[in-house]
């Protein structure tokens, strides 16, 4: 473990008013807590802050005040009735797929957890490179949380996120998948002429600007405003072209791979070995981004599956709405990316929690400690010793720690 200067308060009592009492008796008392290896309060009402000074707890009392649900903003979490609240079937992890951004911060959770810390890549990084680093950083996250008691009722991925889906639940190994992808010939990964574009419209918009268009497919339905084409150089050129035209953004990506296109076809013969991989039973449900469900028990149904996500669209809005019409309502993002934005934007109105559970230029282990607050705000039963380190638990009074 290594040491950590964050700090955890939570509260927790039968309404606003009683916790808005708390904090108003004695502030500097709870400015001086860190309830890490405390006794976790019991009550439907809970508020938790990260490192709480007295801004912070100033913030804390107008939002009790308010009595709203209130989540991460300024490190402060609260609500007056807890999205999961003893009930099963409301976390789920999803899993990031690729983006041109990729700046993980897991070397100090890798120590914390004494995990296996994923390679660095740098800019140059090719996307088989990409690949490799995105899947170990997703199995170190979905290790880590497990340590500090998730335990979702469901795991998903957003595009190539979807195979670490699968191996938090069992269905592939990560032998069997670190074997796939370096049996790939590297034009499996970068494909000449094949080019992404990413849309600030959703998918009846981007349809409609491609509907004359040859060589050129909706790739990504990710939520309500954006979309991702996947084409040939020219009609994508054409397609940003017509896009800017209407003022809608549109962004060319860096990644030529083809996946989750037809444009992969030619490489069937890699795409089909997929298939082929050791299969076992889900430890957890997984949900599709290709079908927007759940994937079948059946074997073989699964194999046609896995195929089938490397040459058909990822459908994550879709995904998204039928876990939230499921009763999902947590949804933790395991790795960096913009799965979080995505599920705001398809959920906007509605109650739920996304959170990531790492995220660019934050220290790993503060992130993890933001992500357990807001999980225990919402009524999960979490195990925040786990976050703890040797100096704390050196320093604690032994009849105050609770594992």
């Amino acid at each position: 473990m290594i040491t950590s200067p964050d700090r955890l308060l939570l509260l927790a009592g039968d309404s606003s008013e009683e916790l808005r009492h708390r904090i108003a008796a004695d502030p500097s008392d709870l400015l001086a807590r860190n309830d890490l290896l405390s006794p976790q309060p019991t009550g439907r009402c809970r508020l938790a802050l990260v490192n709480a000074d007295a801004q912070r707890l100033a913030l804390a009392k107008r939002i009790l005040d308010g009595g709203t649900a209130w989540r991460g903003r300024k490190d402060i979490w609260f609500t007056p009735s807890p999205l999961i609240d003893g009930q099963e079937g409301r976390v789920a992890v999803v899993f990031p797929g690729l983006e041109q951004r990729f700046e993980p911060v897991l070397d100090d959770v890798a120590a914390h957890f004494d995990l296996s810390q994923p390679e660095s890549i740098d800019e140059q990084r090719s996307v088989r490179q990409h690949s490799i680093a995105l899947l170990s950083a997703g199995k170190l996250l979905d290790a880590a949380l497990r340590r500090i008691g998730v335990r979702p009722a469901a795991v998903a991925g957003h595009s190539i996120g979807e195979w670490n889906a699968m191996m938090s639940a069992g269905i592939f190994t990560p032998e069997g998948i670190d074997r796939y992808i370096e049996g790939a010939g590297p034009g499996v990964f970068e494909l000449p002429n094949c080019m992404y574009a990413a849309l600030g419209c959703g998918v009846d918009v981007a349809a409609a600007i491609i509907a004359d268009l040859d060589g050129i497919v909706i790739s990504h339905d990710n939520c309500p405003h954006q979309s991702i084409l996947c084409g040939e150089r020219d009609a994508i050129t054409i397609a940003v072209s017509r896009l800017s035209e209407r003022g809608i953004s549109a962004r060319v990506l860096s990644f030529q791979s083809g996946f989750h296109s037809p444009f992969l076809i030619p490489y069937l013969d890699w795409v089909r070995k997929v298939a082929d991989l050791p299969i076992e039973a889900a430890s957890t449900p997984v949900w599709s981004a290709t079908i927007a469900q759940p994937f079948p028990a059946d074997e073989q149904t699964i194999r046609e599956l896995t195929v089938r996500h490397l040459l058909e669209p990822v459908r994550f809005r879709e995904l998204i709405d039928n876990m939230y019409a499921s009763g999902i309502r947590v949804f933790i993002q395991a790795g960096v990316g913009s799965v979080t934005a995505f599920i705001d934007d398809t959920l906007a109105g509605r109650e739920y929690l996304a959170i990531s559970a790492n995220a660019a230029g934050q220290p790993g282990m503060r992130q993890l400690l933001r992500t357990a607050a807001a999980l225990w705000v919402e009524g999960a039963p979490l195990r925040f010793d786990q976050l703890a380190t040797r100096e704390m638990f050196a320093a604690a009074v032994p009849d105050q720690v609770v594992a």
